[in-house]
C-alpha cells in the first residue's frame, strides 16, 4: 500500500522585488492580481500611491492614489469593493477609502473613532475591524460593517492590542499577539462574531507583534514580526481545531510589518522592515510531498 502524499510548507523568496522599499502597506487580492495601497517609504514618508502588482512577474502598474496617505491601515474586499480602513501618517485617522481604478480613491465613510495599527477580517458579506490605536489608547471594540459606512460593535477583546496578526477559519476570527501596553503579547484571542464572545484561547511560544497570518490547508501560519527589539524570521503553525502551535519553518530573512495577502492558495509577504523598509517578497505555499522524500 502506497502512503498518500502529505502537504508540507514551502517558503521562498520571489525572483522579483518591488521597485522601491515599502513597509506597512495594505495588500488586497483582486482576482489573481494584488493591489498595494499606501505604506511607509525608505525615507519614512507616508505613501499615497495605489499599485496593481502581478505576483507572477512582479510587474507594478500605477493604479490611482489614496485620498489621504496612510500607513498602518487595514484593507478588505467587501461586496467586490476594495476598501482601506483607518491608518495614519502624522496622526491616526478614521477614514474609510474605496479604491477606484486609475483614479483618486473615494472617501466613503468614517470609523467611529480614529484607528491605526488595526486589522480586518471578512466573513461572508461582513467585514470586522479589530485592534488598533486611536492616537491615545489601544482599542478593544470589534466593529462590524456591511458597507464601510455603518458600524456596529459586536464584541470586545479581552486583551486590547495594536499590530496583531489576524486570520479566520470556520467563521471564527483569531488574533495573534500584538502590542499591549507598549510591549508584545503572546495572547491568542478567539472571536466568535455570531455570539459576540471573545476570549484568550491560548498563547504563542513567544510574545509577538507586527507579524502576518495566512490560512493554508485549514491551518493558520504566522510569519515574521517583532519579539520586542528583535525582528523575527520564524514561521509558526496554529491548528484551530486542537489549539496547538508548532514551529513550521523560517523565512529567508527576518521581516516585520510586511503587507500580506493570499492569492490562489499562495501567501505573499510583500516588503516590510528589517529594520528599515525592504523591497523583497516571500511566498508561502503547501506542496504535496511523498513521505519517502521528506527529510
Amino acid at each position: 500500500m502506497v502512503a498518500a502524499p502529505v502537504q508540507v510548507l514551502q517558503v521562498g523568496a520571489t525572483d522579483w522585488q518591488l521597485a522601491a522599499p515599502l513597509s506597512r502597506a495594505v495588500a488586497l487580492a483582486d482576482g489573481r492580481q494584488i493591489v498595494l495601497a499606501g505604506g511607509l517609504t525608505a525615507a519614512q514618508t507616508t505613501a499615497t500611491g495605489v499599485f496593481t502588482l502581478d505576483p507572477a512577474t512582479g510587474r507594478l502598474t500605477s493604479d490611482g492614489s489614496l485620498v489621504e496617505p496612510v500607513h498602518d491601515a487595514a484593507g478588505a474586499v467587501l461586496d467586490g469593493r476594495l476598501l482601506v480602513f483607518g491608518g495614519g501618517a502624522a496622526h491616526s485617522v478614521a477614514a474609510v477609502q474605496q479604491l477606484v481604478p486609475a483614479a483618486v480613491a473615494t472617501l466613503i465613510g468614517t470609523l467611529p473613532q480614529p484607528r491605526s495599527d488595526l486589522v480586518t477580517a471578512t466573513i461572508g458579506g461582513t467585514t470586522y475591524v479589530l485592534g488598533g490605536y486611536t492616537g491615545a489608547d489601544a482599542v478593544s471594540t470589534v466593529l462590524a460593517t456591511r458597507d464601510g459606512r455603518a458600524f456596529t460593535t459586536v464584541a470586545r477583546l479581552p486583551v486590547s492590542v495594536r499590530y496583531p496578526a489576524v486570520a479566520t477559519v470556520g467563521g471564527i476570527i483569531y488574533l495573534f499577539g500584538g502590542e499591549h501596553d507598549g510591549v508584545p503579547t503572546p495572547a491568542i484571542q478567539r472571536i466568535d462574531p455570531g455570539t459576540g464572545i471573545a476570549r484568550v484561547t491560548g498563547h504563542l511560544p513567544t510574545p509577538l507583534a507586527h507579524a502576518a497570518a495566512f490560512v493554508l490547508g485549514g491551518s493558520i501560519y504566522l510569519a515574521g514580526g517583532r519579539t520586542g527589539t528583535a525582528i523575527d524570521d520564524a514561521i509558526w503553525r496554529f491548528d484551530p481545531g486542537g489549539g496547538q502551535t508548532a514551529a513550521a519553518g523560517t523565512l529567508p530573512s527576518p521581516v516585520a510589518d510586511a503587507a500580506s495577502v493570499t492569492v490562489a492558495g499562495v501567501g505573499y509577504l510583500i516588503g516590510g522592515e528589517n529594520p528599515k523598509p525592504v523591497a523583497t517578497a516571500v511566498t508561502l505555499r503547501l506542496v504535496a510531498q511523498s513521505p519517502a522524500s521528506r527529510p
